[in-house]
């Protein structure tokens, strides 16, 4: 039997013999042998070993050896001296009543299976690790089930289940398994979406959680116009979530078009209850989010929070992008200059081995590579700038030899010269650059979390940056103190006062028991000094009473307001009683009343009460959902408070992954999808996904951008590299004996198919070579 031959009986039914014609509940009737038909036995000295003839009946018809199926009426030659078994096996691949006898073993028959238990999903080579043996049933809707998340988790396309090569591996893997068409593929993936498109709006509806939202636009290579809408929320265990709502087709991209896209999306899903809209800062978003704040007050009472005075939340990183920008022109010559050389150095494979065999003569020990970046991409500039300075030498040592590189920054007829070769002032200016960027980059990093809470780190970071800002306008440095002092121009703009900022984020901070007001107080002191600092530390604090007030009034807290909460009525000696009566100059009775006034009173006040409790101490691994979940008891009304703030995102990265994502499922393979269809595969990946607690998208970015700028990545492409050649040198001194004589081996077939450009997998047991082809 060939090796392309693999059967379906990988079990094979030791009942076969007993009831042949018998396939499921019914009975095939096969029609008896007639005529010249004499049946031969399967034995003796020439005993078939085919599997195939376990399902076959050996026959001799007008003095021709044939075989026939036991469960359907086919019959094929089978002459051992000038036909094999291969037609017989292929039928048995498609013989429909056959795969129907497979399907009636026992589906409680247990079996040993590999178990992993799923508690995270990772696209990590480790995957699988530390799996374990135990026992498991088939299930055949469960294996379809898990087909189509594989499908739609992977971004596979749905004509991968018609592929030859899975049908066959599930043949060989799970023979009682039947592959669905990609028609049917299709159907299964939007029942899917629709049955979690439900349990997930009956959680909205039965929890009334209050949600904060994204949103953004984007343009598909189709041209056309798509806007994601993405829901925060906390829920009742205290973990962070996150679920994409809606991917739709939006006509254009005005302020009101965007907006009554939200409301949609809102009345779809039967969201009413909206804490925040974090948004970019285009001018079409603040038309957008005021069409939505009048829709929801319309709605519903509690739809808003103080009618909507804290929706609208300005993307921080954004921002962060704008500042740094405005500082990123004041260095454009040099930025050019290293983008010209590292341009050179990845634009063809022989140019890159020249420069890495420069950085072995400079004997550089670094493992990075330089990385080419993308201009309307300040973080890309950051890591291409740090990336170049570990090979400064290098870069100078190819500046002296190669004279292709030499010749790549001399200027050409009617062409305009390119900046470079980078010297030693360019280099400079990088130095300086990378360092004063780095606090931007990594507060971006930290910015675009989106499973971990982001909304008090804004004042911490807003701090961080305004203090280096002002500290380097100063700079001895003209080049630093320039572009620092366009960067502070900016930061002012948008961040310089509280009136230009959300409240909102400052409360997160107040709300974090590591820092409390103190250290609202204490920021406020260093950078506006103690005169502004007492106000300032006021405003805000009144802004969180006026929060608690709007919730305790929603949701009934104790009772009462905060606004009298510090204030201690004189409690006498005696609270009525006769003259004689001894309790009267009792202290303790007295004490005890004035416990109780004073609890009650702190009882409606959970701010002050909150405000007067010390900080925690500051630890790494401290989780402050953890803490709140622990102590929402105490401050009932405030852990909603705090529920809703530390579920506000700070940047639209969510939104932008999504994008992303949908960006590698509109490709130029799968541009004849329909808007629904993508909106139902970016949803449902999404849910899939938040099963396993973490963020595929932002996963294959980051791998995406490590792979060029990691050596260790590239070596599995060099150890190939390099097999490729000792192969093809092989080929040469194989063929090199008798060019004429014809090649057998399965060595030289092997190397031969290397030579045509194939992938060759050769077994070693065997002289068959498989080639397929790149």
């Amino acid at each position: 039997m060939n090796d392309d031959d693999v059967l379906l009986t990988n079990v094979v039914d030791s009942s076969s013999s007993k009831d042949d014609e018998t396939v499921g509940s019914g009975s095939l009737e096969i029609a008896p042998l007639k005529g010249n038909v004499k049946p031969l036995a399967l034995g003796g000295k020439g005993r078939q070993t085919s599997y195939s003839w376990n399902h076959f009946t050996k026959y001799q018809e007008d003095g021709r050896i044939r075989a026939r199926c036991k469960y359907c009426p086919k019959n094929y030659a089978c002459d051992s001296n000038t036909n094999g078994t291969t037609n017989m096996n292929k039928h048995l691949e498609k013989c429909k009543n056959y795969r129907a006898k497979l399907a009636l073993v026992d589906p409680k028959q247990k079996c040993l299976v590999k178990q992993a238990p799923i508690t995270s999903y990772t696209t990590s080579s480790r995957e699988g690790c530390g799996s374990s043996i135990g026992l498991g049933i088939f299930n055949k809707e469960d294996t379809r089930k898990a087909l189509i998340e594989m499908l739609i988790v992977d971004e596979l396309p749905f004509r991968f289940v018609e592929k030859r090569g899975f049908r066959k591996f599930c043949r060989v893997g799970m023979p009682r398994f039947d592959v669905p068409s990609r028609r049917t593929i299709v159907r299964d993936i939007l029942q899917k979406y629709i049955d979690m498109k439900k349990s997930l709006m009956k959680y909205f509806k039965e929890s009334k959680v209050r949600v904060c939202l994204t949103t953004d636009t984007w343009t598909s290579i189709q041209n056309i116009n798509y806007m994601v809408v993405i829901a925060h929320f906390i829920d009742d265990q205290w973990h962070l979530q996150k679920r994409i709502l809606s991917f739709t087709q939006i006509t254009d991209h005005r302020g009101e078009t965007i907006g009554m896209c939200i409301k949609q999306v809102l009345l779809d899903w039967g969201i009413d209850r909206i804490f925040t809209i974090t948004v970019d800062n285009a001018t079409a978003n603040t038309t957008a989010i005021l069409y939505v704040q009048r829709k929801l007050k319309s709605w519903n009472v509690d739809g808003l929070i103080l009618d909507g005075k804290h929706l609208h939340l300005r993307c921080c990183a954004h921002i962060v992008n704008l500042i740094v920008s405005d500082g990123l022109k004041e260095m454009h010559d040099s930025v050019v200059a290293i983008r010209n050389a590292v341009k050179f150095v990845k634009s063809s494979p022989s140019r890159f081995q020249k420069f890495k065999k420069y950085v072995e003569r400079e004997k550089i020990q670094n493992k990075g590579l330089v990385v080419l970046d993308v201009p309307t991409r300040w973080n890309s500039t950051y890591l291409m700038l740090a990336s170049s300075l570990k090979f400064v030498k290098a870069f100078d040592r190819m500046d002296d030899d190669d004279e292709n590189y030499q010749n790549y920054f001399k200027p050409v007829e009617n062409e305009p010269k390119r900046i470079g070769p980078p010297n030693f002032e360019h280099w400079e200016n990088a130095k300086v650059f990378v360092q004063f960027l780095k606090t931007f980059y990594d507060v971006t990093l930290q910015f675009s979390a989106t499973l971990s809470v982001t909304s008090n780190l804004y004042f911490h970071k807003w701090g961080t940056i305004n203090n280096q800002l002002i500290s380097m306008s100063g700079d001895r440095n003209h080049l630093v103190c320039k572009m620092a002092s366009t960067m502070k121009l900016k930061f002012e703009k948008y961040w310089g006062s509280l009136e230009n900022t959300n409240r909102l984020l400052i409360i997160a901070v107040v709300l974090d028991p590591m820092y409390k007001l103190q250290y609202v107080s204490y920021y406020f002191a260093i950078l506006y000094g103690a005169g502004s600092r007492d106000s300032m530390t006021a405003n805000i604090k009144d802004a969180l009473v006026e929060l608690y007030d709007s919730y305790n009034a929603l949701y009934g807290g104790s009772g009462g307001s905060t606004s009298d909460g510090g204030h201690v009525d004189e409690i006498p000696l005696a609270c009525g009683g006769e003259i004689d009566d001894s309790s009267i100059f009792d202290l303790s009775v007295a004490f005890s009343q004035t416990i109780e006034k004073q609890d009650n009173i702190r009882g409606t006040n959970e701010v002050e009460r909150y405000l007067l409790e010390p900080v925690e101490r500051k630890r790494p691994n401290f989780d402050v959902l953890t803490w709140w979940k622990v102590n929402s008891a105490h401050y009932p009304i405030l852990a909603l408070i705090a529920k809703d703030v530390f579920a506000m995102p700070i940047f639209t990265v969510a939104s932008e992954s999504a994008f992303s994502g949908g960006g590698r499922v509109l490709d130029s393979f799968w541009s004849s999808l329909n808007p629904k269809m993508v909106e139902c595969l970016i949803c449902t990946q999404n849910w899939l996904q938040a099963t396993y607690r973490t963020n595929q998208l932002e996963e294959a970015i980051m791998n995406a951008q490590n792979d060029d700028a990691s050596l260790e990545n590239l070596q599995f492409n060099e150890d190939a590299e390099a097999e490729l050649a000792k192969l093809t040198n092989e080929l040469r001194r194989v063929t090199s004996f008798d060019m004429g004589e014809e090649i057998v081996s399965s060595q030289a077939a092997a190397l031969h198919a290397v030579a045509c450009g194939s992938v060759v997998i050769t077994m070693l047991d065997k002289p068959t070579v498989h080639a397929v082809e790149v």
